[in-house]
């Protein structure tokens, strides 16, 4: 006797209008219209002769066939012989991972924002440069101040000057091992088949969306939306996925959940950080959950998107829809200006 089986790294996740199978082995989201998911609920554990001889379904075995080809399912000797993937508390952040900092006019003191980041338990950082070019002696200061203080890697997300500026940057990462790799924004559409990967697994890459100011940011777009990994599967069901772990410094040196929020908890050299990351206000965001946001409750996509609690449709930050978000969950589709 053989029952049917869904994978437990293929998760369903149901929406609106479109529901989906997490594909977290390979990176993939499979989307079905939801008027299949009294089908799909059928199907779970059932034996296969059931299956096949279903008087309510009758196309039943069809499905279970092409689920079985998709990679989702399979025919097993007992009912749900899988440990299935479950949601975990303990993938909740308690202490700050990763800091996103914005720049202005001019750079920050990056060796004492770097130690003061690593104290509190940040590995990674990512930094917004909106209009100062990048040059080597940047780069240079950036990579000793993360060796100094011991971050595991950081990113830039820099202005496009020229694709010239390719044989340069290379050579400064391939010396620069701390730093992950550069972002170009505000590059030309020619530019985007232009990406360098380099041996030492850093990247160049150049994107044509414009970052002229922190307010840039929180798009929800159909390009933006990829299959996350088991552990990131957690973590999103558990916790919000923008604001969790995270510090935010913004131009100014004022320590936020994201530089683009608009509460400051202070300046970074002037306000203990430790006080500030730990404390309860800091954290409130945290455990936002796309479930209770409106919309995204419903979205098929909510445990692959990172979701945005600064700009938002009213103002209960707990509840209210990303206001910069492009899709309807109840119509199944994207904005046409925001189509691949």
């Amino acid at each position: 006797m053989s029952y049917f089986s869904y994978f437990p790294n293929c998760p369903l996740v149901e929406g609106a209008s479109q529901s989906a199978f997490y594909d977290l082995r390979n990176s993939a989201i499979i989307r079905f219209p939801s008027e299949l998911l009294p089908k799909l609920r059928a199907l779970k554990d059932a034996k296969r002769a059931d299956i096949e001889a279903s008087v309510l379904y009758p196309d039943l075995g069809e499905l279970a066939s092409g689920l079985v080809g998709l990679g989702v399912a399979a025919y097993t000797s007992r009912k749900s012989p899988w440990i299935e993937i479950v949601r975990s508390e303990s993938a909740v952040h308690s202490m700050p991972t990763h800091a996103l900092i914005d720049v202005g006019a001019k750079h920050h003191d990056y060796h004492m924002m770097f130690e003061e980041l690593s104290a509190v338990g940040c590995e990674f950082v990512q930094i917004r440069i909106f209009r100062l070019f990048l040059e080597e002696d940047v780069i240079q200061e950036i990579s000793v101040a993360a060796k100094s203080a011991s971050l595991r890697g950081v990113e830039l997300i820099v202005p496009f000057r020229t694709l010239e500026d390719r044989s340069w940057v290379a050579r400064s990462l391939e010396r620069s091992p701390r730093i992950s790799g550069i972002t170009y924004h505000s590059a030309p559409i020619s530019s985007r088949d232009c990406d360098v990967m380099l041996e030492t697994g850093q990247h160049i890459r150049f994107d044509a969306r414009r970052f002229r100011e922190s307010d840039d940011c929180g798009s929800i777009t159909q390009q933006a939306i990829c299959a996350p990994t088991v552990s990131n599967f957690r973590k999103l069901q558990v916790s919000n996925g923008c604001h969790a772990g995270k510090v935010g410094i913004d131009s100014d040196g004022h320590i936020r959940n994201c530089p683009s929020a608009s509460k400051s908890f202070g300046l970074l050299g002037k306000t203990p950080l430790g006080e500030v990351v730990l404390g309860s206000h800091f954290q409130a965001t945290w455990s936002i959950t796309k479930d209770a946001i409106d919309g995204c409750k419903d979205c098929e996509f909510r445990y692959a998107c990172t979701d945005c609690r600064v700009f938002t449709d009213g103002p209960d930050v707990a509840t209210a829809k990303p206001s910069k978000c492009n899709y309807d969950p109840y119509t199944g589709s994207w904005k046409s200006n925001e189509q691949c």
